[in-house]
């Protein structure tokens, strides 16, 4: 007896059944629904009806559709190239923005969002036909393969996984103590939670999550479609780097993965939620937020140094992080530090890795004057530049919003990061560094 089925199989299975699930994705409608609501929307265009009332962001699939005004993901614009599109392909409008839209978002959209837009437009006769054709539950397959899934070690993880993921990536997860959260229950916590970050890497989005029994407040990471950093490095490179690195991770100052999930090419990676977000965020009081007081920044500078040094030493060989910026890194409720971003981590040898200083010298002059690291509108753009060129006191670009300096305290810290910045052979390690640092701030 077969419990558990791959995901193309599951697909199959319901684009053949008698009725459709209310929970499917459009993109994934058969083609004779596709078919028959196109001809009954393509009276009077029905379908830019529709296409008017899709909500954009905030807004997911699964949420209630907002009442009064909200943004439209589609603008006039794009309503007319679609119809430019049917006249040049003879498909109706609406295979054309299912196409269009079914493919779109993380959270795709699903039978049901679809019959709220008919309902809401008024097109009842679509609606009603699309209902008829439904049924508002998961099939008892889906249900069982996900309750299945609840541990790496599960049947169905190792057959789903050998499908969708390289062997040396599911060697990988199944090897780590990190726990596999069901990509459905990944899916209805977005819809549940709020988008608070995107970069180049993916959407990150708050929500709660209960874990081996346990309710917590997460951020989830959604790895980008088309994410990757080199030809060498792609997004399942960076998932089975995170992972693996921070399954052997234990350390107040490095982020904690509480789990990962995935469904075909969709990879999650589960964190435990920084209140106060990034150490680039806060420094810019991105939402008005309280600038940081310059004990503080002192706290989160040796913190993170904290975080490297053990990446550095604690194992064998070391890991060398090779990412260290403020967006990376972030501060929890009591604002202590947290390494993240260890997609690009990689292995070291045992030399010094003076590299890693200077990244981290440039956080601290960060901390010490409120100016990014990065600033086209000066004459130097990067801050090391910037601060090795001033030709006043140094003490001068302490940054005031941070309060009262211990002027004595900001003298030998830039002296700290001028050593640090020092050519490769006269410049400290990060061990060396830390005691160094540590010395200056223990002290104050």
């Amino acid at each position: 007896f077969k419990i558990c089925r791959s995901v193309s199989e599951l697909k199959e299975m319901n684009s053949k059944a008698k009725t459709i699930e209310r929970d499917l994705e459009l993109r994934h409608l058969p083609k004779q629904i596709v078919s028959k609501l196109g001809n009954i929307l393509q009276v009077d265009h029905s379908w830019k009806d529709v296409m008017c009332l899709i909500p954009d962001n905030p807004w997911v699939p699964g949420q209630d559709l907002p009442s009064g005004n909200f943004s439209q993901k589609y603008s006039s614009e794009q309503i007319s190239l679609v119809a430019d599109e049917c006249v040049r392909s003879g498909r109706t409008g609406f295979e054309v923005l299912i196409e269009e839209w079914g493919t779109s978002g993380f959270i795709r959209p699903k039978v049901m969002d679809l019959i709220k837009l008919l309902k809401q437009a008024g097109l009842e006769r679509a609606a009603d036909y699309l209902e008829k054709t439904s049924v508002d539950k998961m099939t008892a397959t889906f249900s069982r393969v996900f309750k299945i899934n609840t541990c790496s070690n599960a049947v169905g993880f190792e057959q789903d996984t050998r499908e969708t993921l390289s062997n040396d990536t599911f060697e990988t997860l199944k090897e780590t103590n990190i726990p596999f959260i069901p990509f459905d229950l990944i899916l209805d916590s977005i819809r549940n939670g709020c988008k608070i970050g995107q970069g180049a890497f993916g959407f990150v989005y708050k929500s709660h999550l209960l874990i081996e029994e346990e309710k917590k407040t997460v951020a989830i990471k959604m790895l980008s479609e088309n994410e990757a950093i080199s030809r060498d490095l792609k997004k399942e490179d960076l998932f089975k780097n995170e992972v693996e690195i921070l399954s052997k991770c234990n350390h107040k100052n490095i982020i904690k993965l509480e789990g990962y999930s995935f469904r075909n090419t969709e990879l999650g990676l589960i964190y435990s939620y920084m209140k106060n977000g990034s150490l680039y965020d806060r420094l810019s009081c991105i939402n008005d937020t309280p600038p940081l007081s310059w004990k503080q920044r002192l706290d989160i500078g040796k913190g993170a140094a904290e975080g490297i040094v053990y990446l550095h030493t604690n194992f064998n060989p070391p890991l060398v992080h090779r990412d260290i910026k403020s967006p990376n890194i972030l501060l929890d409720e009591n604002f202590i530090p947290k390494l993240g971003d260890f997609g690009i981590v990689r292995l070291g040898s045992y030399g010094k890795h003076t590299s890693t200083s200077i990244r981290t010298t440039a956080v601290m002059l960060e901390l010490l004057t409120g100016l990014q690291y990065y600033d086209e509108t000066r004459e130097n753009w990067d801050i090391l530049s910037y601060v090795q060129e001033w030709e006043g006191d140094e003490v001068e670009l302490l940054d005031t919003k941070a309060g009262d300096w211990d002027i004595e305290i900001g003298r030998k810290l830039f002296d700290y990061t001028e050593t640090c910045t020092r050519e490769k052979r006269e410049r400290p390690d990060m061990v060396n560094a830390l005691n160094m640092l540590s010395s200056i701030i223990d002290n104050r």
